[in-house]
């Protein structure tokens, strides 16, 4: 009762001090204008009604601010949807076996780690204090000395092996590790060849954290010796996008550089580039009712128009093909996605197998993995109406080249 009392107490108060915000956006100090517009922005939805109603009777430099905030803080909400926050770790062991305290994690986390070969008699003093799930996994590891960690496509692995840091970057619940660098220079004798430079790195995600597509970009990267790797006259500048399978927790991915270190370089002395991670917040799709020997039908939604030409079975695979086009051109970059339901409503998804331009259109096959006894009811055809796009720099410095 005391509890309920309090929370009906302070209402009030909370949307005092919110008008009181709302007024000093029309201040003479341009300090308190800024002050205001930024404490109602982090005061989150509960400052939404008050600021929407205020919106009426505003001043054009009051009306500019709120709607910046109204954008802020739906913009802070659909990204609070779409990313989790990432696991903050508090532990602490004094030679406990490693076996529990990487259990411990996983719980935590949720994150699924492989730990069939952790020894059993290892054991391991460690003291964490409010740090990101990554961080925590590879303390763990450098406690003792032999543990290695690897992500997978579904789970992590451990491993018994001498300990040895590298070059990684941690930011909520992604982390990124750096995998290998290769340089080549290709040409014939007495002729200037090509120079390009090949940086492999993961992506890895807490469990709940899969993005629906990843994309790289560089941003600078030079070596010690002063050598910018970037040339300018080369595509590769604006990030390439690869779509992510359901339930994995990682994913490689590349740069290509159109330069080499000096001979004498030792290390990247920045290596800095930028992930685009988008997550889907909703889809446009239209659907297809007993597909299978369906002949052709034309469809289309605010999005795309498709053509289903065919759905075939060949063993335990549907194959379904059709073109498609997008309102936004170049369908053959748009991350199209299918998913088939039976009549018992088990759903099956469905895997790209040819993405071809043709025309101004794309010809696209699509296999689902069906039993040769199920009979598909629906087949849907989606592609992302409305996306969140996390960006994250990694920046990384003092990089050993060998």
């Amino acid at each position: 009762m005391r509890t309920l009392l309090a929370v009906l107490l302070l209402l009030p108060q909370e949307d005092a001090a919110i008008r009181d915000l709302i007024r000093n956006l029309d201040s003479d100090s341009l300090d308190v204008r800024s002050s205001a517009e930024a404490a109602l922005a982090k005061m989150g939805k509960a400052a939404v009604p008050l600021l929407e109603d205020a919106l009426k009777g505003a001043s054009a430099e009051a009306r500019g601010r709120i709607e910046r905030i109204l954008r802020t803080i739906a913009d802070r909400e659909k990204r609070a949807s779409a990313v989790p926050a990432g696991t903050r770790v508090t532990l602490r062991a004094v030679d406990r076996p490693v076996l529990e305290v990487l259990e411990e994690l996983q719980r935590r986390s949720g994150t699924p780690l492989e730990l069939g070969k952790v020894p059993s008699d290892l054991k391991v003093t460690v003291s964490l204090e409010n740090v990101c799930f990554w961080d925590a996994l590879d303390e763990v590891c450098r406690a003792t000395g032999q543990m290695v960690f690897q992500p997978k496509d579904l789970a992590v692995a451990l491993a018994k092996k001498r300990y040895a840091a590298r070059p990684r970057f941690v930011s909520g619940p992604f982390a990124v590790l750096l995998q290998e660098i290769n340089s080549t220079i290709s040409g014939t004798f007495g002729r200037a060849g090509d120079r390009r430079t090949k940086i492999q790195f993961v992506l890895c995600w807490e469990k709940g954290g899969r993005p629906d597509r990843i994309g790289a970009r560089p941003i600078e990267i030079r070596d010690d010796r002063g050598t910018d790797l970037l040339d300018p006259k080369i595509p590769g500048l604006q990030p390439y996008f690869a779509s992510v399978e359901e339930d994995r927790l990682s994913q490689g991915q590349h740069l290509y550089l159109g330069n080499v270190p000096a001979e004498e370089a030792t290390k990247l002395a920045r290596l800095k580039f930028e992930l685009s991670c988008e997550f889907t917040l909703k889809y446009a799709e239209v659907m297809i009712e007993k597909p299978e020997g369906k002949s052709r039908t034309d469809l289309s939604c605010d999005k795309f128009s498709l053509t289903f030409q065919s759905c075939k079975r060949l063993g335990d695979v549907v194959r379904a093909d059709f073109l498609f086009a997008t309102t936004e051109g170049k369908p053959w970059l748009q991350p199209v996605r299918g998913r088939a339901k039976d009549k018992e409503g088990k759903e099956y998804a469905g895997g790209v197998q040819t993405n071809v331009p043709v025309g101004n259109a794309s010809l696209i096959y699509m296999d689902f993995k069906v039993p040769g006894s199920t009979e598909l009811a629906e087949l849907r055809i989606s592609v992302p109406a409305e996306v969140h796009t996390e960006r994250i720099v990694v920046d990384l410095k003092d990089v050993p080249l060998r």
